[in-house]
């Protein structure tokens, strides 16, 4: 048997004894770790939730530019059906031939060898720019369109300006 004589502040630790300062500072580093992995956590959040906002505000952007879009193109789908309305009042006129039965005829009385280059139709008239290799032809032309009822008017006839081709441009009234 041993004997300590020491003074009991001064004596060894029983080997199964347990130091207050050891428990408190392992609660420390467990408290520690536990709030570094809670703030780690909602950290890790925070930037998952800042990259969707970050998304949500490009995919707002790009929705304002299509909208932007969509209502330009209705914009221009109305002056379009502006135009439409204002073409069809032209082309149907009680009692008389449509425009387009105008057009049909025009169409039908030209020549297998003239070839139109453009075609302009105002309201009151028709504009055909196009070239052909027979002027007898583009003369025919003429005479069916004068014999069909329609007003005709060479605006320029350019003859040879492309090997053996004339370029015509003739104005159409009527019909």
């Amino acid at each position: 048997m041993r004997i300590n004589l020491l003074p009991v502040e001064e004596r060894p630790l029983d080997s199964y004894a347990i130091r207050w300062e050891f428990i408190v500072i392992l609660l420390g580093i467990v408290l520690l770790i536990v709030v570094t992995g809670y703030g780690l956590m909602k950290s890790s959040a925070v930037d998952a939730l800042e990259c969707e906002y970050e998304g949500s505000v490009e995919h707002r952007q790009i929705l304002e530019l299509q909208r932007k879009e969509i209502a330009d193109l209705q914009q221009d789908n109305q002056k379009l059906e502006d135009r439409l309305d204002y073409y069809q009042k032209i082309v149907v006129k009680e009692g008389s031939k449509t425009f387009a039965d105008g057009l049909t005829t025009v169409m039908e009385s030209m020549p297998g060898n003239i070839w139109l280059e453009q075609f302009e139709i105002d309201p009151y008239r028709i504009l055909i720019n196009g070239y052909t290799p027979d002027t007898f032809a583009l003369s025919e032309f003429l005479k069916a369109l004068k014999n069909n009822g329609f007003g005709t008017t060479v605006k320029n006839l350019d003859p040879n300006l492309v090997g053996d081709l004339t370029c015509f441009t003739i104005e159409i009234l009527g019909g």
